[in-house]
């Protein structure tokens, strides 16, 4: 696996401001931004079809 993409706090929070009414009460961006600080990437997996193995 390549991680291709780390987001940082400000990308947290324009990602999680449209689901601001979705958060449980009590919840603010801020929170969800600590929760997910350092835990949210995008990435590649680079994989190699076994041998012998039949297309499906």
């Amino acid at each position: 696996m390549q991680i291709t993409r780390r987001y940082d706090r400000d990308e947290l929070a324009e990602l999680a401001e449209p689901l601001r009414d979705e958060l449980p009460a009590g919840r603010t961006v801020a929170d969800a931004v600590d929760a997910l600080d350092g835990a949210l990437a995008s990435a590649f997996i680079r994989a190699v079809k076994p041998l012998g193995q039949a297309p499906r």
